[in-house]
């Protein structure tokens, strides 16, 4: 008697030709909108009658998240997403945790600024400074939630998730971490996004949820968003 009959190794099934001209097609709507706001940001060009904040409200939905949805489901694997419901305590100690880096951050970004003389790009002060109520609408939407949950899914879900099947964690965090430094496109925050970029990937790999994730994502936004307006 034999025993039961092993079948072949599963592979991870990839994108079809549908899938693949939808990407493509958000590919380009996503460089159409972001990168207008990504050069006043960087150069200091102005876009007349047109907030900047608006570039990057638009360019999180269509060129971030709806791309890794339509990946996600062409390929019939929604859990690459990792958006499971994680445990309570892992999301509250993720802020938590979340408080102390952003202490740490402060002191490694003043030193990395003097080691390069990079400052903040010029464009960072429309994009964070509040000066009414339609800005921090703006900036609730643009640069707290839809990122936090956007670049996670992104980034800690599809992207890490993918990574993890074809390498050890540790290479599939560091791998997603770049990317996610690279996407911002700013040298100056360049230690803020290694280091953001490590440890969210570890609360992916560790919890297997991007919640806990998008929560110290959120929370250090705020923080940025705070600290750049005197808010103490």
């Amino acid at each position: 008697m034999t025993g039961p009959q092993l079948g072949p190794r599963e592979t991870r099934p990839q994108p079809g030709p549908r899938e693949t001209r939808l990407l493509a097609a958000f590919a380009l709507a996503f460089l159409l909108l972001y990168a207008p706001g990504m050069a006043q940001v960087s150069w200091g060009i102005s876009w007349p009658e047109a907030p900047l904040n608006t570039y990057f409200l638009p360019a999180e939905v269509v060129g971030v998240l709806i791309p890794v949805l339509l990946l996600a489901i062409g390929q019939h694997k929604p859990d690459v997403l990792r958006w499971r419901k994680p445990p309570a305590a892992a999301v509250g100690w993720a802020v938590v945790a979340t408080l102390g880096l952003a202490g740490l951050l402060t002191y490694t970004q003043t030193g990395w600024e003097k080691l390069t003389g990079i400052g903040p790009p010029p464009g960072l002060a429309e994009i964070l400074t509040i000066t009414g109520p339609a800005d921090l609408v703006w900036l609730i939407l643009g640069a707290v939630l839809l990122p936090a949950i956007a670049e996670e899914s992104a980034f800690r879900g599809y992207l890490q998730t993918t990574f993890e099947q074809w390498t050890w964690p540790v290479a599939a965090i560091l791998a997603s971490t770049a990317l996610f430094g690279l996407f911002h496109h700013d040298s100056y925050g360049v230690p803020t996004y290694l280091a953001m970029g490590v440890f969210l990937g570890m609360l992916s790999w560790r919890t297997g949820s991007i919640w806990p994730g998008a929560a110290s994502h959120g929370a250090n936004n705020i923080l940025a968003v705070a600290q750049f307006n005197g808010i103490p």
